[in-house]
């Protein structure tokens, strides 16, 4: 490989939110950056979260494609005998330059809510696609509390691979899968470590059934600033620095002040943090636009923010006014990037 010659933000985590935010706004020459530094650092962590890519941002836009990624991932032989970097660079060209499709990802945070408080499966069983969005989320949570399992002392659930081979073979008696399908899914979960694979084939069937995928349409995005030799939006709520601004944020910033006032401090940090999301860090275009995927997105906002769908969007109009104020933030204490010297090179 040749040396870099742009700086090394010495944070895999904001790496990783660098590639994964560059492949939804199909910023390539950002995402090849991305992808090359982690390359280097964390060569697994990359191929998985490309994984994770393929199912998160593209959805049901080319299952073709997200087959080879998935392929991919998992065949380090087939990677040697290509060049791993030669394979990395055709990969992130192909995925920048399709159109997005993040309805898996809104589904999966419908169904994680709706598994932890079944209740809240009311809320989606009125409104425009009730009939196919509350059963196709009910579906959903019941494939989490299936497939994932607790992690003792962490935020996170890990993936019950048992689980989803159980539901696989359900999904192939019922028709909703063929073996190539199932087979996918299977091999998307164990690339991925993640259970959106698993929801591939309810997103089929709930999408076909509402008419099939939209057309793919140019969002125009906000220009953003570099700091620290990665794009502003790399500092996101799921990164340490990130949560630092957003904290910040919450106690300087009146109007969010009254929007989280009577929350606890975690309940109001969490309301930033998918505000932000969705006024910055969701960001996508081409994005495939159809009535079942903007209601899920609907949705999923309100779900996340906890706030009735119409406050909820006003919100993350507000969020997206101060962007601005967010990146003068991370600015402050993002700290100066380094490079890689010349000889640590392999």
């Amino acid at each position: 490989m040749e040396p870099l010659a742009l700086p090394l933000f010495p944070d895999v985590h904001v790496i990783s939110s660098c590639l994964q935010k560059s492949l939804r706004r199909g910023d390539v020459g950002v995402a090849l950056m991305a992808a090359r530094l982690l390359l280097r650092l964390e060569p697994e962590r990359l191929w998985r979260r490309l994984c994770v890519c393929a199912f998160e941002e593209f959805g049901l836009v080319d299952v073709t494609m997200t087959a080879r990624v998935v392929a991919v991932s998992q065949s380090r032989a087939f990677r040697a005998l290509q060049g791993e970097e030669r394979v990395l660079v055709h990969l992130v060209e192909r995925l920048c330059a399709s159109p997005k499709d993040r309805r898996l990802d809104d589904l999966y945070a419908l169904g994680s809510v709706v598994q932890a408080r079944p209740e809240q499966l009311h809320a989606l069983e009125v409104g425009p696609l009730s009939s196919v969005i509350a059963p196709l989320v009910h579906q959903a949570a019941r494939l989490i509390k299936s497939c994932e399992r607790a992690v003792p002392q962490r935020s996170f659930r890990a993936i019950a691979v048992p689980g989803c081979e159980a539901e696989l073979r359900t999904m192939l008696r019922g028709g909703l899968v063929d073996e190539g399908l199932a087979a996918l899914c299977l091999a998307g979960v164990r690339a991925s470590r993640c259970l959106l694979p698993m929801l591939l084939p309810l997103a089929i069937e709930a999408t076909e059934s509402c008419g099939g995928l939209g057309e793919a349409v140019s969002v125009t995005l906000p220009p953003v600033p570099s700091l620290g030799g990665m794009p502003a939006y790399a500092f996101d709520g799921f990164t340490r620095l990130g949560r630092e601004v957003l904290v910040k944020l919450g106690k300087t910033e009146p109007r969010l002040m009254a929007l989280t006032a009577e929350r606890p401090a975690a309940a109001r940090l969490d309301v930033l943090h998918h505000l932000l999301f969705f006024a910055e860090g969701g960001l996508c275009s081409p994005l495939v636009r159809d009535a079942l995927a903007l209601e899920l997105n609907r949705h999923a906002l309100a779900f996340g923010t906890r706030l009735p769908s119409g406050e909820a969007e006003t919100a993350v109009t507000l969020m997206s006014e101060l962007l601005p104020s967010v990146h003068a933030l991370r600015a402050s204490i993002v700290p100066a990037p380094r490079t890689f010297p010349k000889e640590d090179h392999p």
